[in-house]
């Protein structure tokens, strides 16, 4: 069963994405928090030339007008930042997002992270280049994946 503040995250979701896309980001993530007083919207976006704090703060400034006719998220304050060095995988969708980046995949029955690029993922699997050899992994093996920065990108 979801909960209304995951509700309230697809709501807002759905709200936003038109504009985060038309400006050529990619939402990765959208949460929606509560405090005594109020909301608090976070969300990371992505695009592949890297996101500056400028971009942060033009996709806040042009989300804010769409976020207050949300009127279950009352009082709310907006956090915009980009996935990080070593950003954790929250969903499936991820692996398309980042397709070409560099992670690090972490499964049930290895206890070593294996590096690789996203070449591309498909309903069941990911797709890693790994020094020009294509290995594959289930999703449902995958125990924990995060972008790795240090490895080379767009071999």
């Amino acid at each position: 069963m979801e909960t209304f503040q995951s509700l309230l995250a697809r709501e807002v979701d759905k709200e936003i994405r038109p504009v985060i896309l038309a400006m050529g980001f990619t939402p990765v993530e959208v949460n929606v928090g509560r405090t005594k007083n109020q909301s608090l919207v976070s969300l990371v976006i992505y695009r592949k030339q890297g996101v500056s704090i400028d971009d942060c703060a033009a996709v806040s400034r042009n989300i804010h007008p769409r976020l207050e006719l949300i009127p279950d998220l009352g009082n709310f304050s907006l956090e915009v930042s980009s996935p990080g060095i070593g950003r954790i995988f929250k969903s499936r969708e991820e692996y398309d997002i980042f397709q070409g980046r560099a992670v690090s995949v972490l499964t049930v029955d290895n206890s070593e992270w294996i590096d690789g690029i996203i070449e591309r993922a498909d309903q069941d699997r990911v797709y890693l280049n790994r020094n020009g050899e294509v290995m594959d992994i289930r999703f449902d093996l995958i125990k924990k994946a995060r972008l790795e920065f240090s490895q080379q990108e767009g071999r």
